[in-house]
């Protein structure tokens, strides 16, 4: 039995997942039809608007492009979304200490100590900018940055 002293971790907060509309729309926004996108069309975008780096544009890719035949599909890109964002919720609620649905500077810093990762309050304000957040980071905000990405990649922001 429980003693009525223990606290237990608050329940995070289910977020509102992407539908397979909204991702419809963002695999348009590489491609105008439904026809499968080809690297060079992925790696642009990835490239030139996400402003990722090539090794990252490189290993989305390489995700995405589940059968390897050279080109993504419209099922191959929402599978693909759907399971960053099984990763991202995941690392969001491990980073969210104390479920209140945001991270702030104090649980990005302790999840960034607790992975070796020593930031300043220069790194830490450097990585809060990738967010476009302040004091703390939302989930939508989380997600929006890390959806090409492995979310562990979060502690190269703190060393850009």
């Amino acid at each position: 039995m429980k003693s009525p002293f223990e606290r237990s971790k608050p329940v995070p907060p289910k977020h509102e997942r992407l539908t397979d509309e909204l991702i419809a729309a963002l695999f348009h926004q590489f491609h105008a039809s439904d026809e499968a996108l080809q690297k060079d069309e992925v790696m642009s975008l990835l490239l030139e608007k996400l402003h990722l780096p090539r090794w990252a544009a490189e290993r989305a890719w390489s995700m995405c492009d589940r059968n390897h035949d050279g080109s993504v599909s419209i099922a191959e890109f929402q599978q693909f979304i759907h399971d960053q964002e099984d990763s991202i919720e995941h690392m969001f609620a491990e980073i969210d200490t104390d479920g209140n649905g945001t991270l702030d500077k104090g649980e990005i810093d302790r999840w960034l100590h607790a992975h070796g990762v020593r930031a300043t309050p220069e790194d830490e304000a450097h990585l809060m900018a990738h967010f476009s957040a302040k004091d703390s980071i939302t989930y939508e905000q989380f997600r929006e940055v890390l959806l090409f990405l492995n979310p562990t990649d979060l502690a190269l922001f703190a060393d850009d």
